[in-house]
């Protein structure tokens, strides 16, 4: 019985993941710039990862956990989706009050905000004209940007410091979710 209740809840922290991943999948897939950096390699080896470990969890091909970052408790909920839809264009005072309580809670799905605007930075990026072959090599830099560490609980997240030389990178370590 109780690896059946075990087996049970791996099935819906399963199904929860791949849900997300497509809600992510979706999201990026609209857009102009991220979907080259987030393209459907590394979005289909992190639905293989979740398929095939147990307990669910894309620590190779996704360790900083960004597809976490994207998740949210109320995506897909009608009252919430319109509600939420209200306030970003500005129309508060229309959203009823257990539906504000909720927004305020909740907050509003990463999906509708973060990525729109990661994309315009990405864009912006891009369109730099300025030393382009250095523009080129940051941006690779972005899609290499997260190194697990074999053998440990540990990720490396390397980002390159605006304000420091170009060929210096700055690493920070970080806890690698379980």
């Amino acid at each position: 019985m109780a690896d059946s209740d075990a087996d049970s809840r791996i099935a819906a922290v399963r199904a929860e993941l791949l849900e997300n991943l497509t809600a992510l999948r979706r999201a990026v897939s609209a857009t102009a710039a991220l979907k080259n950096l987030l393209d459907d390699g590394w979005l289909e080896a992190i639905a293989e990862e979740i398929r095939n470990s147990s307990p669910p969890h894309p620590a190779m091909s996704d360790p900083s956990g960004f597809l976490y970052d994207f998740m949210h408790p109320l995506r897909g909920v009608d009252w919430f989706e319109k509600a939420q839809q209200l306030m970003l264009e500005g129309r508060l005072a229309e959203v009823d009050e257990d539906s504000k309580f909720a927004l305020w809670m909740a907050g509003i799905d990463p999906l509708r905000t973060i990525i729109p605007r990661l994309d315009e930075r990405v864009q912006a990026l891009s369109a730099v004209r300025f030393k382009p072959g250095q523009v080129k090599a940051k941006l690779a830099e972005v899609m290499a940007s997260t190194v697990p560490v074999a053998g440990t609980e540990r990720t490396y997240r390397i980002r390159a410091s605006a304000a420091s030389h170009p060929r210096v990178l700055r690493c920070e370590r970080r806890r690698t979710p379980p």
